[in-house]
């Protein structure tokens, strides 16, 4: 499968990308700085022997993808998005985006549209198969209302304890547990998104069986 994400040079893109790669998926990076994708890409595939990663504009990693990952902050979807909305007609759409703020008491801050997946969803328009662990158009690969709304629920609590450890960890920093809990945070985020990038692909082959256990795992997840 050909992935490309969107801001991929960050923290989230590049660590995904490197296990879809690792995985033996083809990634593509992309970047508003081609450059930066490109040096971004280069350094994975050193950390990765013969896995297929490279490096390009965010709108030409969209065009070239088969399916879309947006990895970008929550309060940059307006400013990065329109300029690939055409790209992604057609195309499954995948947002890991959550609204997060620091400092608060309440850290979860969504959109006036409801979520971010939401957000992504009316800039994209409904030309894009938008799943953004959120709402998709009812296509064989669509995901249904209920499981949509299940990952993004359990998105949200994951991000929400990442953010409560890394606050922790940054407070103690020789903090073992501390420490621990902020990596099994972020290993459940990344085994929410891969489950999820599985279950569109078995969704998209029309094996319903292969669809279920996935869902039945992260259920139980």
């Amino acid at each position: 499968m050909r992935i490309g994400i969107v801001g991929g040079t960050g923290k989230e893109g590049s660590g995904l990308g490197i296990r879809w790669a690792l995985a033996g998926h083809e990634v593509l990076i992309g970047s508003r700085d081609p450059e930066r994708a490109r040096g971004k890409a280069a350094e994975l595939a050193a950390r990765a022997p013969g896995a297929r990663v490279s490096g390009m504009s965010n709108l030409d990693a969209v065009t070239a993808a088969e399916i879309v990952v947006l990895t970008v902050p929550a309060n940059g979807l307006a400013a990065t998005l329109p300029d690939v909305r055409e790209a992604c007609r057609g195309k499954i759409v995948v947002s890991t985006v959550v609204p997060l703020t620091f400092g608060g008491g309440r850290l979860f801050t969504p959109p006036p549209q409801g979520s971010s997946a939401e957000e992504a969803q009316e800039i994209l328009g409904p030309e894009a198969g938008h799943h953004g662990i959120g709402s998709g158009e009812s296509d064989q690969s669509a995901i249904d209302p209920a499981t949509a709304a299940m990952l993004q629920k359990n998105l949200q609590v994951i991000d929400q304890a990442i953010a409560e450890s890394r606050a922790a960890f940054r407070s103690e920093p020789t903090s073992a547990p501390a420490r621990d809990s902020l990596f099994e945070a972020l290993k459940r985020k990344v085994s929410l998104l891969q489950d999820t990038l599985a279950l569109m692909n078995e969704m998209r082959k029309g094996n319903a069986e292969g669809a279920a256990q996935i869902v039945n795992g992260t259920n139980k997840g």
